[in-house]
């Protein structure tokens, strides 16, 4: 068994252990959990399940959240979280859809912790609300199947019973308790010879069963051993429902049977596989093609699990098709002639009928598998080595003292795991069920698999990393102390003063405890982009890059008959983003120390306050639907809104393409289970995205937003007239601030009123071109008074239409007031009066989130010295904070940032401007042109700088831009 299946199987077993000893209620925790949340799953895939027209893929993650994708784009469409509580509860392996596609069941370890029983989750596809429980289940759910005509839903649970539910009044139609063996495959047959239903299931006894399905039940109609393995798995009835596919997790086999009886009828070649390979199996929707894929590789695919197709059904040749580099856990057939994997990485692909990849929706995790040697650390602990791709491959570096993720390999001090020391022999510790230290066995859980192990420098401790357990042992055998994990340990590590512990976890984690008691100190979670990062201690304080901010959220359950809410943590920012209290995680070695020792430096005492009297609206647009083509130039978008803190909604706010759409509404609304509404915007001749966002005294809601698809609808009354290319070309307005020379000269900068009338000139030149007009007001040294910058906000305001783009570049010094908050320092400032002479960033917020069109602000505001090592006064502002804040759904302006955190921004004579304006004029002039296009997009813009910048400062500054997830990607200047 292969150790990807070994975890998967072991996990469910798991769910029983950890949930039989879970505390008794009769409701889901009230409490915000904290979760990791990308877009996309972060652990194993279950099952996968797509409606008839195969418009939409439902996939089910032990990581506790079901998605629904759109499979031609994959697009994620919704996030369903169903109520979740410690340990595995809330972990769905198992997922259908039903054929209309209305309806997601879903079911997993769901349900024991507050019922004492299992149940079924149904939601509503499109808005992820539960629509009915399912109860009195015996144990946990492992695989559903709905038939074809929708009247039914068959559920396999792992104490080897069968349910099958009627959907008209979903009462039980039908039950099969007599089979005590886990449950692993289960398929309806889409053709009987007769009215009735049939359904297969495998079972580990070996036994494969079909049944028929009446009017009076469930009846048995055979029940045979299966002839290639003891472990069956997964089954699939044909097309016609004449042949059943079988496939083995203990043989490499894959079996054909009679439908009638279950006889054999013949094995397709499973030539050049290795053992362990076959898991998940499926029919192509005409029957004329085989497929099945799991856990093994061939000759000609030694580095990716694979689909083998063989065509006559099973009888012709085969194909073999690379598709992720870890187990494929479910496989199901389009009707276009393609098909769909998931795998345990978590992946899922989509190919089509000629067998090209259509989609792959790859992890936002770092693979950590392999790290035993690679996962090292500085020696308090406070820095650490990983990879991006598992075994050293695409290593990185994170650090807390300079608040940087960086790639390449560790400092050369980093000290590697300690495996073997005397007297502390530690043996059975690389994925194996018996580990011992010294000849005396060490007790895990049951089932449970060790994965990786490190000594402390003085031998009196060391820490075994399981799959779901971190445990810390005494070279004699004694349990010092444990900790659940929410994945496998592939690595862990212990820090050369012996005083913190580090595990790598199999869910992109890295977490730090305390080794004297196991007490948690910090987690991190490195994006697979390799940029973004957030770190963040049991209580939610949290650092992180920019981007990085929202990859971390609450989830809030709403009782065991409603799917839970999640917050993002962007919408608690002056709760929790601190910086300062990260920094001194791992050396305070307690979070309360930690934000004692920040205080004290800040001169300020943190208030906590209680996440759920904060919460912010939730928002769902109910119409339009993202299916739903537009042709006209207005769309009614009905949406509704609901308080779950109780806390009245004031504000509504519609956007397009992430812009303002029509004025803020006020309105006043208290209602927990939520008030429906309507706004009718104007929309572009194109495909665009329409959000909504409502608003409280305390935050901003998470934006609700559909994609829609333009069509140009021939005979539509209300059909946009075509445009002429002039009339086509948005007006450009630019407000251009530098300030190098100061009224206070103890703050003379060179470059920023330069580098501000350089840009100006660079965009004048796009007149003609991309723009229509281009109309800029510039403010450089004596002329960039606070007066003239606030008169110049504006202007830019009242001048931009919804058609137009807008572009703020702001260079100069920023200053800190008491309280921490940015100032942007005029050339008027005064630091004796720096409340009535700076310019709160609050200014150019507001300007940049009323603003009709296109926002983008590029920012050099954090000058403090230069390449040549003249240093200049002035307080570098946490230019993270201001970037993710910007460029939140919510104020939808694109930032480009000279650097990130806490930084310096350089400038050169060699340059003849700032580091950031010499690669962003670069960019413009045509080296952003990464494709050839003659256009330079956000995107490839980025891209240059990001590389520019670092070679000019010899890696010392990173610039960074950042988008709101509404807004797309467009160009902003035509090389020529």
């Amino acid at each position: 068994m292969t150790r990807a299946i070994a975890s998967c199987l072991s996990a469910f077993v798991a769910a029983v252990v950890f949930t039989a000893f879970a505390a008794r209620a009769d409701e889901p925790p009230t409490a915000p959990i904290l979760r990791v949340e990308t877009g996309t799953h972060l652990g194993n895939i279950g099952q996968i399940a797509t409606d008839s027209a195969g418009r939409y893929l439902a996939s089910a993650s032990f990581d506790k959240t079901l998605r629904v994708w759109d499979l031609a784009t994959g697009q994620l469409e919704t996030t369903i979280r169903p109520p979740c509580g410690d340990s595995y509860e809330g972990a769905v392996y198992a997922v259908a859809m039903s054929p209309d596609g209305n309806v997601v069941a879903s079911g997993g370890n769901t349900g024991y912790s507050w019922d004492v029983q299992y149940c079924v989750y149904l939601f509503d596809r499109r808005t992820g609300e539960m629509k009915r429980r399912l109860t009195e289940l015996p144990s946990t759910i492992d695989r559903m199947a709905w038939s074809s005509d929708g009247l039914y839903l068959a559920v396999a649970c792992s104490s080897g019973e069968v349910r099958v539910y009627k959907t008209t009044n979903w009462k039980v139609a039908g039950a099969d308790t007599k089979c005590i063996a886990q449950r692993w495959g289960i398929s309806f047959s889409n053709t009987a010879p007769d009215s009735s239903e049939r359904l297969v299931t495998t079972a580990f006894d070996g036994s494969i069963t079909t049944y028929s399905l009446t009017a009076s039940g469930l009846s048995q109609l055979a029940r045979v051993a299966a002839p290639g393995g003891k472990q069956p798995y997964s089954c699939a009835y044909s097309p016609d429902g004449t042949r059943i596919a079988i496939t083995y997790n203990d043989s490499i086999r894959v079996d054909v049977l009679s439908a009638k009886d279950l006889s054999r009828l013949y094995s397709p070649s499973v030539e050049g596989l290795t053992p362990n390979w076959n898991l998940a199996t499926t029919w192509s929707r005409d029957g004329s093609t085989l497929l099945a894929g799991g856990a093994g590789y061939s000759s000609l695919s030694p580095q990716s699990t694979l689909v083998r197709s063989w065509q006559h059904g099973g009888q012709g040749a085969y194909s073999d098709t690379p598709i992720a580099p870890n187990t494929i856990t479910s496989l199901l057939t389009l009707p276009s002639g393609g098909y769909v994997a998931a795998s345990a990485d978590p992946t899922i692909t989509v190919f089509d009928s000629a067998g090209r990849k259509t989609v792959a929706i790859s992890p936002s995790i770092a693979n950590l598998h392999g790290s035993f040697d690679n996962f090292t650390t500085s020696a308090d602990g406070t820095d650490t080595s990983f990879s991006f791709k598992g075994y050293g491959i695409e290593p990185a570096t994170f650090s807390l003292a300079s608040r940087q993720m960086q790639q390449g390999s560790s400092n050369a001090k980093f000290v590697k795991p300690i495996t073997y020391a005397p007297g502390v022999d530690i043996k059975n510790w690389q994925n194996m069920r018996t580990p011992s230290v010294n000849g005396v066995a060490l007790t895990l859980q049951s089932n449970e698999f060790a994965r990786s192990v490190a000594i402390a420098p003085a031998r009196t401790r060391f820490l075994l990393g399981a799959e779901w357990t971190l445990y810390c042992f005494a070279p004699n055998g004694a349990k010092l102390w444990s900790n659940a994990l929410p994945a496998d340990a592939s690595a862990v590590n212990v820090s050369a003063d012996g005083r913190v512990g580090i595990v790598a976890c199999d869910d992109g984690t890295i977490r730090w405890y305390r080794m004297i008691d196991g007490q948690g100190l910090l987690t991190f979670f490195p994006h697979a982009d390799q940029k973004r990062w957030v770190a963040w201690t049991p209580s939610g304080y949290y650092d992180c890059s920019p981007g990085g901010e929202d990859l971390i959220g609450w989830q809030v359950n709403r009782g065991k008959d409603h799917s839970a809410d999640f917050f993002p943590a962007s919408r608690f920012r002056d709760q929790f983003y601190r910086p300062d209290v990260i920094a001194k995680a791992i050396t305070a070695l307690d979070e309360k120390v930690a934000v004692s020792q920040a205080d004290a430096e800040a001169g300020r005492k943190t208030v906590v306050a209680d996440i759920a009297t904060k919460l912010p609206p939730v928002v769902t647009i109910l119409s339009p639907t993202g299916s739903d083509p537009i042709s006209s130039d207005t769309v009614t978008v009905r949406y509704s809104v609901r308080t779950p803190s109780g806390e009245p909604a004031t504000t509504v706010r519609v956007l397009v393409n992430g812009r303002p759409a029509v004025a803020a509404k006020r309105i006043q609304l208290v209602s927990a289970d939520g008030q429906t509404d309507t706004a009718t915007v104007t929309v572009p001749h194109a495909d665009c995205t329409i959000s909504v966002i409502a608003e409280n005294r305390f935050a901003s809601s998470e934006a609700a937003t559909v994609s829609l698809k333009w069509s140009a609808g021939t005979g539509n009354a209300n059909a946009p007239t075509a445009l002429t290319p002039d009339a086509l070309k948005p007006k450009l307005y630019i407000l251009a601030v530098g300030v190098a020379a100061y009224k206070d000269k103890d703050l003379t900068l060179t470059y920023p009123g330069k580098d501000a009338a350089d840009f100006a000139a660079k965009m004048v030149s796009q007149k003609g071109l991309l723009y229509g007009a281009v109309t800029v007001k510039a403010l450089t040294d004596a002329g960039a008074d606070k007066a003239s910058i606030e008169d110049g906000l504006q202007w830019i305001q009242q001048e931009t239409t919804s058609r137009d783009v807008a572009m703020v570049f702001l260079s100069g010094h920023g200053a800190l007031d008491p309280n921490g908050n940015y100032l942007f320092v005029p050339y008027d400032f005064d630091r004796a009066r720096y409340k009535s002479t700076g310019i709160p960033f609050s200014d150019f917020t507001n300007t940049l989130q009323a603003i009709a069109g296109k926002a983008i602000f590029f920012f050099d505001s954090c000058h403090s010295g230069n390449v040549s090592g003249r240093a200049h006064k002035g307080i570098a502002p946490d230019v993270t904070r201001i970037v993710n804040d910007l460029s939140s759904a919510e104020n939808g302006t694109v930032v480009f940032s000279s650097s990130t955190g806490s930084e310096s921004s350089y400038e050169d004579p060699v340059w003849g401007n700032g580091a950031f304006t010499k690669a962003l004029l670069e960019g413009l002039n045509g080296k952003a042109d990464a494709f050839g296009k003659g256009k330079i997009t956000i995107a490839t813009l980025d891209a240059w700088i990001a590389e520019r910048v670092k070679d000019l400062t010899n890696g010392t500054q990173h610039p960074t831009t950042q988008k709101p997830p509404s807004v797309p990607d467009f160009p902003l200047a035509i090389v020529h």
